[in-house]
């Protein structure tokens, strides 16, 4: 039986119409290869001044990964380096961003 997400009382991407999803954050091309300059603080900025007013939902992966193996694995720590870096900030205020959780969407 499908559950539809308003019965799980949670926002989803491609279900919560007034919510875009933005995917070109991304470290790699669609076969895999290794695309940095994607995930470079002047792609991030670029990305962020590019977007529509509204609610958008940047898809990204950040996270150290110790041991095992994955094949975003780099991408995901210079994620983390970028989503941390201390200029963006500043580029966020700038451009009126609010950075927002999506439990702030759950509709009670």
């Amino acid at each position: 039986m499908a559950i539809a997400y308003s019965q799980l009382d949670v926002p989803l991407r491609h279900f919560s119409p007034e919510i875009r999803y933005c995917g070109r954050f991304y470290g790699q091309t669609a076969r895999g290869a290794p695309l940095p300059e994607a995930i470079a603080l002047g792609s991030l900025i670029a990305i962020l001044t590019d977007l529509p007013a509204g609610l958008t939902e940047l898809g990204c992966h950040p996270g150290r990964v110790a041991g095992g193996e994955s094949t975003y694995r780099e991408e995901r720590s210079t994620e983390v380096d970028v989503l941390s870096h201390p200029k963006l900030r500043n580029h966020l205020r700038d451009l009126g961003i609010e950075l927002r959780s999506f439990r702030d969407f759950i509709q009670h």
